[in-house]
């Protein structure tokens, strides 16, 4: 009942109590995520979530989503989208107007036509910015129809098992149902304030993927940016060795570049200011990890205009304690942006095992525009014979096996194409024999693909083959057992014998899943492991992908 004694219809998604939070959400709040990106079937789109939250002393938590702020202006294409200073006071002045009394309790994106799930970008964005327990996502994928929540449950974000959707009566206001279980009331949440979502808005960064978003909450002085202007861009990187995450913020008065770090009581540290009066930057800086090499553990990029208009590439190295040497900048000429530009290679993956010395890469650009492209990186060992181009090519990629080590080497070569707008990626694998082991007695298998027969993402009730495409890249024949863990939401109807593999021979393997409950919209990363099993030790190559329920 509300206040004024008008019904309020609950509807049950799934089993929303199987999850350590239980959300409510207005269902005009749900019909207008899944409007917003019905309306952009060709970009992403993202927004806020809007409402409050209760614990009930067990650790268990209530979020009521009352409404959402949607940007109608973040720039972006079908796998990320961005965000200016303009979005955002647009969002910003939304929830001050729509919502003045409630708090962030999430965030909300689409992936259009890529289903409802939590990519490895989304799950670092959600760790570094919507970090209280009672946070959740919600994912929506408008072609598909699909929507899911994810939450924090302990350590790990999974998929909510089911939410409520509750409609209040017209011209009544709004006021959550009451969950059959007793949960302590809510104290009224205080407005936020416009500088202070502003604040936290600049430090939520999605990385690899180009937007940023900071969550309104309780932070200490020293956390606040020495800054005024809203950032111009923002990127983050992990060092692993330290247990730290370095935001580098670019401002564009003056060129400066701050570096926030995680979990310090004075995170702000001044960098070396850009070499060039920034006018823009071309869309969002790069971070790209490398192996230990000295004091550097890794490289940041971006690409900007200075005052006369002109593009420059501007790099540096990021040392062992996230501090960045000295900028080094490479004039670019300026191209204009073009559309509609796409880079297919084939093979996706270059195999040479340990008997291939040479595999042709095949390349093909398709659209309007700007079909230049060029090798932007190359592993140790591999060389090219083409190096830049226009149109489609065929690149000879031949392998010198004389200067790697013994053992097995994953790589990648990295293309640009589109005025080095956009980048492509071909992992290498090779095997290097020792010479006091035969090369005969060295088979070596990798998984290449994991997908549903429908190739959907989705496991359907009626239970659906797995096809795991294994192969050796060894130089002597081999069994291999291909395995794959336990699972809470499948059940393993069929598992594959273990098979012997030639030398660069390919097999499919074949599991047949179904849903072990019918609730829609859940999902979990199933992990394939493919074994050597004429090897003494415990080797193996392993491959995640995953999976929903229909």
């Amino acid at each position: 009942m509300n206040r004024n004694g008008g019904k309020a219809s609950l509807k049950v998604w799934g089993s929303p109590e199987d999850s350590k939070v239980v959300i409510y959400i207005d269902k005009q709040a749900y019909d207008d995520i899944n409007r917003h990106g019905a309306a952009n079937p060709e970009r992403e789109i993202v927004g806020i979530l809007l409402g409050n939250f209760s614990e009930d002393g067990s650790g268990k938590y209530r979020v009521d989503v009352v409404g959402i702020v949607k940007s109608e202006s973040a720039p972006g294409n079908k796998t990320q989208a961005q965000f200016t200073h303009e979005v955002w006071l647009q969002l910003v002045e939304s929830a001050k107007r729509d919502y003045p009394n409630q708090k962030v309790v999430g965030w909300y994106h689409t992936h259009p036509g890529f289903g409802a799930f939590m990519s490895d970008d989304d799950v670092n964005s959600h760790r570094l910015a919507f970090s209280n327990p009672w946070h959740v996502a919600a994912v929506c994928d408008p072609i598909k129809n699909e929507l899911c929540f994810f939450g924090w449950d302990d350590s790990e974000i999974k998929a909510i098992k089911g939410f409520y959707t509750y409609e209040v009566p017209a011209k009544e206001p709004k006021l959550l149902p009451s969950p059959e279980r007793k949960t302590p009331s809510r104290t009224k949440a205080p407005a936020f304030l416009i500088p202070v979502l502003v604040l936290f808005v600049a430090l939520f960064t999605i990385i690899g993927l180009a937007f940023t978003v900071w969550l309104p909450g309780e932070q200490k002085k020293t956390s606040q940016p020495p800054f005024k202007d809203f950032p111009a861009a923002v990127v983050s990187f992990r060092n692993a060795d330290k247990e730290e995450v370095y935001n580098y913020y670019f401002t564009q008065n003056n060129g400066e570049v701050w570096r926030y770090t995680l979990n310090k009581e004075e995170p702000w540290d001044k960098e070396t200011p850009l070499p060039i009066t920034l006018k823009e930057i071309v869309g969002q800086p790069t971070v790209n990890k490398q192996g230990d090499s000295g004091n550097t553990i890794g490289t940041l990029e971006l690409q900007a205009k200075d005052e006369k208009g002109e593009l420059w590439l501007l790099s540096t190295d990021i040392l062992t304690d996230g501090k960045l040497a000295e900028w080094q900048q490479t004039e670019k000429t300026a191209i204009p942006p073009a559309t509609g530009i796409s880079l297919s290679v084939s093979p996706p993956y270059l195999f040479f095992g340990t008997t291939k010395d040479a595999i042709p890469l095949q390349l093909s650009l398709t659209g309007n525009g700007n079909l230049s492209w060029q090798i932007f990186s190359t592993p140790a060992g591999i060389n090219v014979d083409k190096e830049s181009g226009v149109g489609n090519a065929t690149i000879n990629v031949t392998m010198q096996r004389s200067e790697l080590s013994p053992g097995d080497h994953m790589d990648k070569i990295i293309l640009s194409y589109n005025g080095d707008k956009m980048m492509e990626e071909v992992p290498t694998f090779v095997t290097v024999a020792s010479a006091t082991v035969p090369a005969q007695k060295m088979p070596s298998f990798r998984i290449i693909s994991v997908k549903d027969k429908s190739d959907d993402g989705k496991i359907s009730r009626g239970g659906e083959k797995i096809l795991v495409v294994v192969q050796n890249i060894g130089q002597s024949s081999g069994e291999v057992e291909v395995s794959i863990n336990s699972s809470e939401i499948f059940a393993i109807l069929e598992s594959p014998e273990a098979q012997e593999l030639k030398p660069d021979e390919e097999l499919t393997f074949l599991f047949l899943l179904k849903p072990s409950t019918m609730r829609s919209g859940i999902s979990e990363i199933l992990v394939f492991k493919a074994k050597n099993l004429t090897s003494t030790a415990d080797e193996y190559d392993e491959e995640s992908e995953r999976f929903f329920a229909p």
